[in-house]
């Protein structure tokens, strides 16, 4: 049986159709913010949101798991007491299946001076979070607690964790995308990584307060 020979219009329509698959599938991304920022005498809160980063004509992509890693320099705002990090409850958008922030996954390491916030892993596509392109979800407000008071007028400095480091969570993803029954890795590239200005500016005790 004679193998059909390819024309160069089918061959162009099929080199289109496969650049049109790689793009779209370098295209799924996340976009992560930081941001909401106040401050007690003790305690510093914040709120993570995530994005479905694709154009809006894409297609939904379900969030199977989701780990966010973040510096702050504990060492300089601490004031010699003891920080911890807590989930404040009711505060997540995702399907009850993904939140458990427990304090296995939701700490602070006084060591490498880094939050680990570490939502729960879905291994039915049905528990996992649709997310639109465009839309911000939330992943939670969270809770820095501090045993003193803060050091007075020190300024908190926040920075996304965004490779691999020892006692750091690296901030990274899996998503189910387009319809698959299978979940694929996604790594953010730093111009993904957002830090709100009202989270750059944060003055601890300041005078006055």
């Amino acid at each position: 049986m004679k193998a059909k020979t390819l024309t160069p219009y089918r061959l162009i329509f099929l080199m289109l159709l496969f650049l049109n698959c790689v793009l779209n599938m370098e295209a799924q991304t996340i976009n992560i913010f930081l941001k909401s920022c106040s401050v007690t005498k003790t305690t510093l809160d914040f709120d993570i949101y995530i994005e479905n980063g694709t154009n809006t004509k894409a297609s939904d992509f379900i969030l199977q798991s989701g780990a966010y890693g973040i510096d702050i320099n504990g060492d300089e705002i601490s004031n010699g007491g003891t920080l911890t990090v807590d989930y404040l409850k009711g505060t997540n958008e995702f399907n009850e299946a993904m939140i458990n922030f427990t304090p296995k996954n939701c700490s602070y390491n006084s060591t490498s001076h880094s939050i680990r916030i570490n939502a729960q892993i879905v291994t039915n596509i049905a528990n996992g979070t649709s997310m639109k392109p465009g839309k911000q979800m939330r992943v939670g407000t969270f809770r820095i607690s501090n045993t003193v008071n803060w050091k007075p007028n020190s300024k908190a400095k926040f920075q996304w964790v965004t490779g691999l480091a020892a006692n750091k969570t690296q901030t990274k993803f899996t998503l189910y995308l387009n319809g698959s029954s299978m979940a694929s890795k996604c790594i953010p590239k730093e111009e993904n990584f957002k830090i709100d200005t009202s989270c750059k500016l944060i003055v601890l005790n300041a005078e006055g307060q």
